[in-house]
């Protein structure tokens, strides 16, 4: 690449000024924080040789200087990636808004660019881009900007590869031949606002004269429902409410379209008469008469409760069958890559490798051998599922209370344990515990050493019926139960795991893995035989997952920060990335 065509990109390709996401070859991609413009040098050093810079695209006022539509084939599953992004592409060009083709790095997908004159809302950029998929009958596609708007979660919000890494050129739309990078990049026309504001896609039609009853407000919509679409976690509310029906199968209806929208805002616990409100909204905007008749919009409301909660509703005038409308949103999940349902662990890379995160639901095994950071790392995941708004509890059946308190307090505060004994210090502890509380969901805690099965699952259930998703369990060989450890560890699996499926909880048990051969003085990849006592852990559980601090083995050869969490199974989403590299603070017992 010769600074020419590095400095094109950079002046074509703009997007969040302050941050560059880099990813050099056989690691996962991170952000960096620049200090101005990117050096070019420097930029060619890393977007060759099989590693890679991307773009941020939304910046700070959460607008975009472009857009992009990823016609993806990385699973092997959309053969015709290529010529379908040129059919896009045509599709856009004959409509006048130019475009600029892209094949991208794997050399089986592509992506179609639109770019702007002047940077103009994300939001605004989504539903153009998605309209013009939608009128151009295409699926299966991602859109960047994946979100509408920045999130304390996703504070830089999602990136794309720059252009010219790996096999990715720039493409003729009409042959599909490979165009000189400059000759591309010269030529790009950015298209203004103005023109961008004017297009509809969708539902052109005069919106008709109001005929429903004045109990609804239709001059707008519902706060809580405005600012969920604005969000990341109301991207696929966002969609639906456009008019996007990608994903849905079945009733692509505006029936179908207003239950899917109704479902997502029970989702997301909005209260029932601004769900109703906002369904009304949507029918007078589009003109859905149907959706205007007595009662019709209350029973579509009832119904989303009924699909996502199991309730039995009477009287339905809109039928749905439970599971149907169970597999079209799984579908619809898994096409818009939102999965509201997933719980982050609080390890970057670590939810990457596992498709988002853990699963309502799922029996997760964290194993590790002694004092290799199991508890650690079942309480980080509980302090980061808290921090989300999920409620969780940690039962713990070796540590004492004092101990896993203490270290959550470390994590709190880098002030020296032996200093907490002074009264300003205290003082100082205590602040710091109020704000951490006031800033995240409930944890319970139950500590009880020799607890028997009957008592854990107990304690179990208690915590569910308080609203706690993650439970963490310290740890499945010390539960007390009759047998021999094959016959105890083995019953205590299968209750465990049937009882997460149960109560739709995301159950994290920690386990002992058996210790490694003495003659052998290396650092061992940990297997799923290593678990000890019975087979039955790795066969029931749905993620097992284990932690090496390889510096309490061997304090000569390794670090005392260097720290790896193994991804061994992952039966619902696959494995990503099998270690994962985790920093780890031993004096804080703080993992980053």
């Amino acid at each position: 690449m010769t600074p020419e065509v590095a400095t094109l990109l950079l002046q074509t390709f703009k997007g969040r000024e302050e941050y560059v996401a880099v990813q050099p070859a056989g690691t996962n991609p991170s952000p960096k924080k620049l200090n101005g413009p990117i050096p070019v040098d420097k930029f060619i050093e890393r977007h060759t040789n099989g590693s890679s810079c991307g773009v941020y695209f939304l910046r700070p006022d959460n607008k975009v200087w472009m857009a992009c539509a990823d016609f993806d084939d990385h699973s092997g599953n959309n053969p015709d990636a290529i010529p379908d992004s040129q059919t896009f592409a045509k599709f856009l060009i004959e409509r006048g808004f130019p475009v600029l083709l892209e094949r991208s790095q794997s050399g089986t997908g592509a992506h179609v660019w639109v770019f702007f004159a002047e940077p103009i809302p994300a939001n605004q950029a989504r539903i153009f881009m998605i309209g013009a998929l939608n009128d151009s009958e295409l699926e299966s596609v991602e859109i960047y900007p994946k979100q509408s708007a920045l999130t304390t979660d996703r504070p830089l919000g999602n990136y794309v590869r720059y252009p010219l890494s790996g096999k990715s050129a720039f493409l003729d739309v009409e042959t599909l031949e490979e165009r000189d990078p400059i000759e591309a990049m010269t030529s790009v026309v950015r298209i203004p606002p103005k023109q961008i504001e004017d297009k509809h896609w969708w539902n052109t039609a005069d919106i008709k004269q109001q005929v429903a009853s004045a109990d609804y407000d239709v001059e707008g919509l519902p706060e809580r429902v405005r600012l969920l679409m604005e969000s990341a976690e109301g991207d696929l509310l966002a969609k639906r409410w456009m008019g996007d029906v990608t994903g849905m199968s079945g009733d692509r209806t505006n029936s179908g379209l207003c239950l899917a929208m109704a479902t997502e805002m029970v989702r997301h616990y909005i209260p029932t008469p601004e769900i109703e409100a906002a369904i009304h909204f949507w029918c007078v905007l589009n003109a859905y008469t149907k959706g205007l008749r007595d009662q019709w919009t209350k029973n579509t409301v009832k119904a989303a409760y009924s699909n996502l909660m199991g309730r039995k509703v009477e009287d339905l005038s809109y039928g749905v069958d439970k599971v149907g409308a169970i597999l079209h949103s799984t579908i619809e999940k898994i096409v818009s890559g939102v999965d509201t349902d997933l719980i982050t662990t609080g390890i970057r890379g670590l939810d990457a490798s596992l498709g988002g995160g853990l699963a309502l639901g799922e029996f997760i095994i964290v194993g590790g051998r002694p004092s290799q950071g199991k508890s650690t790392t079942g309480w980080h995941m509980l302090d980061s599922a808290a921090k989300q708004g999920h409620a969780g509890g940690f039962v713990s059946l070796e540590m004492t209370e004092m101990d896993i308190m203490s270290r959550h307090i470390s994590r709190l505060s880098p002030i020296p344990k032996d200093k907490w004994a002074d009264a300003e210090v205290a003082k100082t502890l205590h602040q710091l515990v109020d704000e951490d509380l006031k800033s995240k969901a409930p944890i319970y805690f139950t500590r009880g050493g020799n607890q028997s099965l009957p008592v854990v699952i107990e304690c179990i259930k208690n915590y569910a019926q308080r609203g706690a998703k993650l439970i963490v369990v310290d740890y499945v060989q010390i539960i007390s139960e009759r047998g021999s450890d094959y016959e105890r560890v083995t019953k205590c699996s299968r209750e465990l795991a049937k009882l997460a499926r149960e109560l739709n909880i995301a159950l994290v048990v920690m386990a002992q893995l058996g210790r490694p051969d003495s003659r052998n003085r290396n650092l061992v990849m940990p297997r799923l035989s290593d678990l000890k006592n019975t087979g039955q852990l790795e066969q029931d559980a749905d993620v097992v997952l284990a932690v090496v601090w390889p510096h309490q083995e061997f304090p000569d050869q390794y670090t005392a920060d260097q720290f790896n969490v193994c991804v061994l199974k992952n039966r619902n989403r696959g494995i990503r990335t099998q270690v994962v590299p985790v920093r780890f603070d031993p004096e804080r017992q703080l993992l980053t």
